[in-house]
């Protein structure tokens, strides 16, 4: 596995409890009042899982029925199934955080107690399916970690699938560049870590426990493609782990028997058989409990049945008008559901091959799970039924966050004629959500074509709204950083707009409707009112407020933020993206200490003009306070706690920056970020400078990180206990924390000329080469020029005096770096000019 480079990344999330005392005004206007939005997803729930019998973690009630979900925004929840109101009443149990991008699949393994995930963080975990540790919560005599147990590095790109073989107890992992392997569960849960250096050739991949320590890959399996670039993005394995099934993007279905040992030259077991039919990419796939049939879906818009004793296709459904994406077998009723890109979600007999529209989502169906009732039903209509009538119900999930239940045994919402009433899904409804499933793509057009032939009724779903929704926290779906690099603007899912600051992590104002379109309407009057003097405005064309009363607000949000966007600069410290539906913020070494910014910008009130902050060090300081605290009571401690002496030590390579000492506008008080100061064991001026600092992260965002050897470190600040070690915390995140040292050569000033413009008649300064912060602004100068001017002109003010540079007009609000940037544009010492305004 290739290794990262160890940058920071903390990520800004809502507060996840609906209390008014933890949740900012804006926070509460972003989330609604709803509180089941309070710990749910923010992104689309990738997978579902339905585990049954889990014992529970107080060890007193009997078996429980829980529903797994893993999301994008990568988390996995459990919810208890029945605990709500109603027959599909869910109950928000357990949040396991670990993965760092989404969450792909999940596989559930009930009397092991054992939840299987993977990622694309490349990584397969393992967890307790009953752990019950929160936030607000720890097992008792543990040190628990969100209930994870192991985590496995063998892949080498994005891990797709999972799939567990409940008698065997093992499991299948599967991926991009065809990556499949079998795990042994047992020898996973005895190993913390299977990661880079303790990966084992893949020749040895037989499974050789008996004496030595043993191989938790049992089998690695060779899935030649035609295509280099082919890919496995769906696996299943029958209970008893003899069969395994994968589908590539080549649209190849390969078939192992995993007793088998005929292998490539490399180790890996070669497929039994490799089947051809599908046209594109197979997303999903099923086997039944012998591993006799196998049944898959592709995003060439067809459900294939196969014959895995013939090698051959027995069926082949066209029901769907897009690729599908989600399958689920209910094999004692010989009942398949699917659903895919198009929305919609189908019920199709194999004794029947008749087909039932279920109900239709607003958006792609990513995953399904059903149940059937208890017990056989019969069909009132003999030959007509399509076996939809034992289905008990349904969850759903979309790209949307939230997760729907369809309780199938409720009355049908199909609107029937005057006189036609049959009771709750009787023959009549479904007779007109049913058609004859065929190898034709317009089966379900030509079943809606003849009944239109008749009674004028085409095919309709026989649900159309959920019974049942767990809401999800809209995604975050664009965003751009503001040219003060404190603030970004966000737009999510529902059309709210928010404002995030980056140095508190909270949401500081959400605008309603009614700002933005003002807003708009004001830039749209500005611009009209320059257009008349032949100037523009920022904004750009407007046009906002009219755009809002017709629908079309696709460029809302950049108009928007063009607006508000400040015209004061500061220097990029930081990076950002929504990949995960939230944002995240990354820091990078040495570049997030390049921006300083002034107290009086920050707020502050009674302090010097000239103290400043450097931002990147500020909110390293903010996220590792608590660990901080616990490492100096570690160090001041005779014990040695936890190695912490050695992560302080570790640091000491970083270094800081020489101090620059010269006559500037700047000069004069303090300056909180000031480099060059000799290292203070204990963290005592960092401390204070923590102090001063008026921002804090209350929201315990969760920080992520990766060891020398390329494995991931995450862990919510609030859980950070000074037990880490030098491999987890980045040196020079430890060098700035703890011993108060920043990196050489950041380049925090910028040296300039100030000299009397020609035509101007004030004298020219006895020292004209300055060197200030980049961040000063020319309003500083302007005091500053009018200073030393003071003794030969008595009456001159600042507001007096005007800035050049290239003989351009200098703004007040314009710093040093802005006038580089924009205005100078070359890299040597820059030449300001100072004459009396309107000479």
């Amino acid at each position: 596995m290739k290794v990262r480079r160890r940058r920071l990344t903390y990520v800004l999330e809502h507060s996840r409890n609906g209390s008014a005392s933890t949740s900012s005004e804006g926070e509460a206007a972003a989330l609604g009042t709803d509180q089941k939005e309070a710990g749910s997803h923010c992104g689309a729930v990738n997978s579902l899982a339905v585990g049954t019998g889990l014992p529970p973690s107080d060890g007193r009630r009997g078996g429980k029925e829980c529903l797994f979900t893993a999301s994008r925004d990568a988390t996995i929840k459990r919810w208890q199934i029945g605990a709500g109101d109603g027959l599909g009443g869910a109950k928000l149990e357990m949040s396991f955080e670990g993965h760092v991008d989404w969450v792909n699949d999940v596989a559930v393994l009930e009397k092991e107690n054992t939840l299987v995930s993977c990622s694309n963080d490349r990584t397969v975990r393992l967890w307790r399916a009953n752990a019950s540790k929160g936030r607000d919560g720890t097992d008792a005599g543990e040190v628990d970690d969100y209930g994870l147990i192991s985590t496995l590095y063998e892949h080498s790109d994005y891990v797709m699938c999972v799939s567990a073989a409940r008698e065997a107890k093992t499991f299948v992992s599967a991926g991009l560049r065809s990556e499949i392997k079998l795990w042994d569960l047992e020898t996973t849960v005895r190993t913390s870590k299977i990661g880079p250096s303790k990966r084992r050739d893949s020749a040895s991949s037989s499974s050789d426990s008996q004496g030595g320590s043993p191989n938790s890959v049992l089998r690695d399996f060779d899935c030649a493609s035609v295509s280099d670039a082919s890919s496995c993005y769906s696996c299943d394995i029958n209970p008893s782990g003899s069969v395994l099934a994968c589908g590539s993007t080549d649209g190849i279905v390969r078939i192992w028997d995993t007793r088998s040992n005929t292998k490539n030259e490399e180790g890996a077991l070669l497929p039994q058989m490799a089947l051809r039919g599908h046209l594109g990419n197979i997303r999903c796939i099923r086997l039944n409990r012998a591993g006799t049939m196998c049944i898959t879906g592709s995003s060439d818009k067809t459900v294939r049945i196969w014959d895995l004793g013939q090698q051959r296709c027995m069926h082949s459904f066209s029901i769907h008008k897009d690729s599908v994406w989600a399958l689920d077998f209910v094999e004692s009723h010989g009942q398949i559901v699917s659903g895919g890109r198009d929305g919609q979600v189908f019920c199709t007999s194999l004794s029947g091959k008749l087909s039932t529209l279920l109900f239709e989502e607003e958006k792609s169906v990513l995953s399904l799970s059903a149940r059937s009732r208890s017990g056989n039903t019969s069909s009132r209509s003999g030959n007509m039924s399509s076996g939809s009538e034992s289905l008990e119900r349904i969850w759903s999930a979309t790209n949307s966050s939230s997760i729907h239940f369809w309780d199938l045994t409720q009355p049908s919402t199909w609107d029937g004629e005057e006189g036609e009433s049959g009771g709750s899904n009787s023959y009549r409804e479904r007779r007109h959500s049913s058609f004859v499933a065929s190898t034709s793509p317009f089966s379900i057009k030509q079943s809606s074509l003849s009944k239109s032939m008749g009674k004028g009724k085409p095919v309709i779903p026989l649900q159309r709204t959920p019974s049942l929704t767990l809401v999800g926290v809209p995604p975050i779906v664009k965003h751009e950083i503001l040219n003060d690099r404190q603030r970004i603007l966000t737009e999510d899912a529902s059309g709210t707009i928010c404002m995030w600051n980056v140095l508190t992590g909270r949401v500081d104002k959400c605008f309603n409707t009614e700002e933005v379109a003002a807003t708009l309407a004001k830039a749209d009057e500005g611009k009209e009112a320059e257009d008349k003097k032949g100037g523009a405005t920022e904004c750009g064309p407007g046009r906002g407020d009219v755009e809002a009363k017709e629908g079309k607000n696709d460029q809302r949000f950049e108009k928007f933020f063009a607006c508000i966007n400040p015209k004061v600069t500061a220097s990029s410290w930081f990076s950002a993206d929504k990949r995960l539906g939230k944002l995240s913020i990354h820091m990078e070494s040495k570049q997030c200490f390049s921006a300083e910014v002034y107290a009086v910008d920050l707020g502050m009130e009674e302090v010097g003009d000239d103290l400043k902050f450097n931002m990147g060090q500020q909110v390293l300081c903010s996220l590792f306070s608590k660990w901080e605290q616990a490492n100096q009571s570690g160090r001041d401690g005779e014990t040695g706690a936890g190695g912490r002496k050695d992560v302080s030590d570790a640091s000491g390579a970083a270094g800081g920056a020489d101090p620059s000492n010269s006559s500037s506008p700047s000069a004069g008080k303090v300056a909180a970020s000031d480099q060059g100061q000799s290292p203070q064991k204990g963290g005592g001026k960092a401390a204070s400078k923590l102090a001063d600092w008026p921002f804090k992260f209350d929201s315990n965002p969760c920080i992520i990180t990766t060891t020398y050897d390329g494995e991931w470190f995450t862990k919510r600040i609030e859980d950070l206990d000074g037990t880490e070690t030098s491999d987890e915390v980045p040196d020079w995140v430890v060098s700035c924390v703890s011993e108060d040292k920043l990196p050489t050569g950041l380049n925090l000033k910028v040296s300039f000329h100030l000299m009397p413009h020609p035509d101007s008649e004030l004298p020219s300064l006895q020292q004209g080469k300055l060197l200030a912060p980049k961040i000063l602004p020319m309003s500083k100068v302007l005091h500053y020029v009018a200073t030393k001017v003071e003794a030969d002109q008595q009456d001159i003010k600042a507001s007096d005096l005007e800035l050049l540079c290239n003989d351009k007009l200098l703004t007040p609000e314009m710093s040093l770096a802005k006038v580089r940037q924009s205005v100078w544009k070359r890299s040597d010492d820059i030449l300001i000019q100072f004459r009396e305004r309107g000479a």
